[in-house]
């Protein structure tokens, strides 16, 4: 299944605290960037167990 995601990053954001979503909801803080990738996850991993490390295949872009 592919997931297309967004995260908004800003100056002198740290990779420690990213979070992606599915469905922002709200826009982009003034500064800030938007960018979206598709992540592409295998179907045998998708389970209600958390925690699954899943490598990410496309190449983030901002969204305009």
């Amino acid at each position: 299944m592919k997931v297309k995601m967004y995260m908004d990053v800003y100056v002198g954001w740290e990779s420690k605290y990213a979070m992606a979503s599915t469905n922002p909801a709200f826009d982009v803080c003034t500064g800030n960037k938007r960018i979206s990738f598709i992540v592409d996850v295998p179907d045998h991993l998708i389970t209600p167990k958390a925690d699954l490390h899943i490598q990410e295949t496309s190449f983030a872009e901002e969204v305009k």
